[in-house]
């Protein structure tokens, strides 16, 4: 997988191919002017899936299925303490189902390192049911203070104003048009720092300034989509907080929980969040032009 090489590439500073692909220039890493020192304490991640089961999401909760276990398992062999805690019910369309070792059993609830939250995100309330007092106190229960977190939306449709699905809150953050999202995901944001005031676990940090970086699997650009052209919150939450949005509409998810294993592993070196966003950028373009 070209995407996966390049990572490789950026970590560990060799420039062979695969099966006699050339890699282009524009793909490899640039010169190190420093020198990066490892941290010396374990690296913690905390990981917050969020999945939408409404009706149309049932090959989409498959590629989530599929990549879990081998992502957690990449970031133990990597050194990582992480926890994945998975947000979302199954349904008809949806079967949400962990196997061992993530579970602790087959399509188990629990593990050492994994929770789910057994609540239901439909289409449109994502941001307004993570932004409720009783399910914050369900997802968070199994944070940990020192941990960097992560959160990671899937959904084929947009946040908006007009439904709310099953949220009791009306968070308002729904927006349609591209003017409005920052302001709408600043909302949230700030939202969830109000609800955070006394647990502490989103508290703002040198390179998490939001305390919270947020990347979303969405269909603002997949044509026929519900979320085609109006998936623009999602856009906002990783612009404010240095996460990506990746294309829903593909088929192969891998490379997307390949670039999330990157990102993390990152957080292993003591570095600015300058440097976040130069792999980030590097990796994509690199996937764009190979």
């Amino acid at each position: 997988m070209r995407l996966l090489f390049t990572a490789v590439l950026l970590f560990h500073g060799t420039t062979s191919t695969f099966s006699q692909h050339v890699t282009p220039q524009q793909c490899l890493p640039p010169t190190p002017t420093t020198t990066l020192a490892p941290v010396e304490a374990n690296v913690k991640a905390d990981i917050i899936f969020v999945l939408d089961t409404s009706p149309s999401m049932g090959a989409e909760t498959n590629n989530i299925m599929s990549n879990l276990n081998a992502f957690g398992q990449h970031l133990e062999n990597e050194g990582i303490d992480y926890r994945v805690i998975f947000v979302g019910k199954t349904q008809a369309c949806c079967n949400i189902c962990v196997s061992p070792p993530l579970a602790s059993s087959n399509c188990g609830d629990t593990g050492t390192r994994y929770r789910h939250v057994n609540q239901l995100i439909l289409s449109v309330d994502a941001c307004s049911r993570m932004a409720e007092s009783a399910m914050y106190a369900q997802y968070t229960s199994f944070l940990r203070q020192d941990a960097a977190k992560t959160i990671v939306f899937i959904s084929d449709d947009g946040i908006t104003d007009t439904e709310y699905d099953g949220s009791t809150n009306r968070g308002e953050y729904g927006c349609t048009k591209n003017s409005c999202k920052t302001v709408k995901a600043t909302k949230w944001l700030n939202d969830l720092q109000i609800l955070d005031g006394v647990k502490k676990q989103f508290a703002p940090t040198d390179i998490l300034p939001r305390g919270v970086m947020v990347h979303t699997i969405d269909a603002h650009d997949c044509t026929g989509e519900h979320g085609h052209q109006r998936s623009y919150v999602y856009r906002g939450l990783a612009e404010l907080t240095g996460g990506k949005n990746y294309l829903l509409c593909e088929s192969d998810w891998t490379p997307y929980f390949s670039l999330l294993q990157v990102l993390l592993l990152i957080l292993r070196l003591k570095q600015n969040v300058f440097m976040l966003y130069l792999v980030t950028a590097l990796i994509l373009r690199c996937w764009l032009v190979v």
